[in-house]
């Protein structure tokens, strides 16, 4: 029985993903690391470009996810180094703002509908 529960435990320690997540805005970075952290994730948070390539160098992970606003080419280039180094490496970008963790967005978004319709 020890065995079963010591072999399930590796095997689910081992199927963790390992996540670094570059993102320049600290606040919003270390929100998004911990919600991913509370779902298993391992999550590696960075909000410079330089510690990013450090931490990647040193780490291999499953995913690197972006949000980076600015030094669009130093993003660029680090993601070109990425791909050349390993091809397989998988990159996402998070686009657009992040209304949805605003708790006033929906108020602010039906207001704004209801003056687009009460101006047309």
């Amino acid at each position: 029985m020890n065995e079963l529960v010591s072999n399930s435990v590796e095997v689910s320690l081992r199927a963790r993903k390992n996540v670094l997540l570059i993102d320049a805005r600290q606040v919003v970075g270390e929100m998004r690391a911990t919600i991913l952290r509370n779902r298993g994730v391992d999550v590696d948070f960075v909000s410079q470009i330089s510690s990013a390539r450090s931490h990647w160098n040193r780490n291999r992970y499953d995913l690197v996810l972006f949000d980076f606003r600015q030094d669009l080419h130093l993003v660029n280039q680090l993601c070109e180094e990425m791909k050349h180094s390993n091809p397989h490496q998988k990159i996402a970008f998070f686009v657009g703002g992040p209304n949805f963790w605003s708790l006033t967005a929906p108020v602010a978004a039906a207001a704004r509908r209801a003056a687009i319709t009460t101006t047309v």
